[in-house]
């Protein structure tokens, strides 16, 4: 028998992605990720602004943060028209979700993304480019379905006195284990195996982290 979560649940759940989404604490619940979540990023990428929250419901905890990476060391400069360096994860989850039905909620959710995703970063490009000068050609949707996540991607060339005909690359990245979802967004001026690289990484540290302590 279905059941639904209460007002109080999805008002939770609501709010915290909000606050994730659009990179602010939320309210005096929010600190810094742990150890564990800023562990994700690659070791040669440095941890930026980030931001944390569990919250107590009367079915269990949502859990819910995202972080900013700082800096690449080591990456090409990037042509200033034509985005610079970044990379935002975000990851939120729910106790009260491990098991069907509400799980079965949060797998669609996740498949709804990873079905919707390549379009969304085509048409992202397809508006970047007519507004950034420094690009000068862009490639075709790359997608990936690995065993510990999804990645797609598309690779483009800039072109200025920083970066001359120069590959950057922007990626998504998407992963589930069980009600915990991860996504992050990767711009870096390198080119599309590079990238991937770099978010392969992340794809395994996930598929390492321990969940369950993330709320006790």
């Amino acid at each position: 028998m279905w059941h639904n979560p209460s007002s109080s649940v999805r008002t939770v759940w609501v709010l915290i992605t909000l606050a994730v989404t659009a990179g602010f604490p939320l309210a005096a619940a929010a600190e810094n990720v742990p150890p564990s979540i800023a562990a994700l990023l690659p070791p040669e990428v440095k941890l930026g602004d980030s931001n944390w929250a569990v919250f107590e419901t009367e079915f269990g905890k949502t859990f819910g943060g995202g972080m900013q990476a700082s800096s690449f060391p080591g990456q090409h400069p990037s042509c200033p028209f034509a985005g610079t360096p970044e990379l935002k994860i975000e990851l939120k989850g729910d106790t009260a979700f491990e098991n069907p039905p509400m799980l079965d909620m949060m797998i669609s959710d996740y498949e709804t993304g990873v079905a919707n995703a390549p379009a969304v970063l085509s048409k992202f490009m397809a508006d970047y480019i007519t507004t950034s000068p420094d690009v000068v050609s862009v490639g075709t949707v790359q997608e990936e379905t690995r065993p510990d996540g999804y990645l797609v991607y598309m690779e483009y060339k800039e072109n200025c006195s920083n970066h001359p005909n120069g590959s950057k690359t922007r990626l998504t990245g998407l992963a589930r284990r069980g009600a915990t979802q991860l996504s992050f967004q990767l711009v870096v001026a390198v080119d599309g195996t590079a990238a991937v690289a770099l978010a392969a990484d992340m794809l395994q540290n996930f598929a390492k982290l321990d969940i369950a302590a993330l709320t006790q």
